[in-house]
C-alpha cells in the first residue's frame, strides 16, 4: 500500500489487482490524496450486471476527488518525458521530445498498434483509457488542446457518453487549427454488439456520429491504414488546404490510379488547360510527358 511503502504521497499509481479488489485500492488511494490512478483490471461493465455495480462503486469513490483511467485498459504514456503508467513494456523508439500527435483509444490493443506501427510521425501521447468510468475520450482531447504542440489528435472511439462536451471540443480544436481524426467502431449491428461485450460501450445511431463529425470539422476514418495516413499527413509543418492537388509520379499506370482515387473522393480531374511545364521538360528525357493537372 503507498503509506506502507512510500515516505510520500505518490501522484500516481497502477491499479494491478483483480477487479473486486480495486475499490479498496482506490479508496485508500483517496483518502491519502494521490493525484490519479490507472485501472488495469478487466472485469467491470464489460461482463454484465455485477461488473457494472462493481464499477459504478469505483466511480463513485473518485468521483470529484481522484482521475481514474480505465478500469478494463493499458494506461497513459507521455513520450516526451519517457513516462508511463502502462500495462505492458514500452518501447520508446518511436517518441521524440518533439512530437506533435496524440492518441487516445478505448481499445488499447488498437492503441499498441498504432503505438508500434512506425508509420505515425513523433507521438507527444497515448491514453488507452478502456471502459471510461472517470476520465473519457473528452477529457483527453481537452488535455491535448492545452498543449500548443499538439498539431493532431488521433481518436479511437467506441461511444461518447456526452456528445455536447465533444462538439464543443472538437469546435475548440478546429478554432485552435488541431486536426482531429477519428475511427469510429460498432457503425454495424454486429458491431455495436462487439463495443458491448469489450467496454460495455453503446455505440449509439452512426449517422449521429457521423453528423456531428461533418459538423464540426473531425476528420473520420475508415481502418487504422486511413487513420495512420490521414495522421501523418496532416502532423507535417504545411498542412493542406482546399481541394487543389498536385501529382507527381514516374508512371502512366499510377497517374491513371490516383486520378481514379480522386474522383472517388470527390476530387475532379479536369482535363488540363495549362501547357507543359518547361522546367520539367528541361530536366526529363525526351520520351517523358509533361502535364499539368489541378482542381479549383
Amino acid at each position: 500500500m503507498p503509506d506502507a511503502a512510500l515516505d510520500h504521497v505518490p501522484d500516481a499509481i497502477g491499479v494491478a489487482v483483480p477487479a473486486a479488489a480495486v475499490p479498496e485500492v482506490l479508496a485508500e488511494a483517496v483518502d491519502l490524496g494521490v493525484g490519479g490512478a490507472v485501472v488495469y483490471a478487466s472485469g467491470f461493465a464489460e461482463t454484465g450486471a455485477e461488473g457494472q455495480r462493481l464499477q459504478q462503486e469505483i466511480a463513485d469513490i473518485c468521483r470529484g476527488r481522484m482521475p481514474v483511467v480505465g478500469p478494463n485498459c493499458l494506461g497513459v504514456v507521455g513520450y516526451r518525458a519517457r513516462a508511463a503508467l502502462w500495462g505492458l513494456d514500452i518501447p520508446f523508439a518511436h517518441a521524440s521530445t518533439d512530437g506533435g500527435v496524440a492518441v487516445a483509444a478505448q481499445s488499447g490493443s488498437l492503441a499498441l498498434s498504432l503505438m508500434m506501427s512506425g508509420r505515425l510521425p513523433g507521438l507527444a501521447y497515448c491514453a488507452s483509457v478502456g471502459n471510461q468510468a472517470l476520465v473519457d475520450i473528452s477529457d483527453c482531447l481537452e488535455y491535448y488542446l492545452h498543449d500548443p504542440a499538439v498539431r493532431v489528435v488521433a481518436l479511437l472511439v467506441e461511444g461518447l457518453s456526452d456528445l455536447e462536451r465533444f462538439r464543443a471540443l472538437a469546435l475548440r480544436a478546429a478554432a485552435a487549427d488541431v486536426a482531429v481524426v477519428v475511427l469510429k467502431n460498432g457503425r454495424s449491428p454486429a458491431g455495436g454488439t462487439l463495443t458491448v461485450a469489450h467496454t460495455g460501450t453503446l455505440a449509439g445511431h452512426d449517422a449521429a456520429y457521423d453528423a456531428l463529425f461533418r459538423q464540426t470539422g473531425v476528420i473520420r476514418v475508415d481502418d487504422m491504414d486511413e487513420l495512420i495516413a490521414t495522421c501523418s499527413l496532416l502532423a507535417g509543418p504545411r498542412k493542406p488546404r482546399g481541394t487543389s492537388l498536385g501529382l507527381f509520379a514516374t508512371s502512366g499506370g499510377e497517374c491513371g490510379m490516383l486520378a481514379d482515387l480522386a474522383h472517388d473522393h470527390g476530387l475532379p480531374w479536369p482535363p488540363s488547360t495549362t501547357p507543359p511545364s518547361r522546367r520539367c521538360d528541361r530536366c526529363c528525357p525526351t520520351t517523358a510527358i509533361s502535364a499539368a493537372r489541378s482542381t479549383s
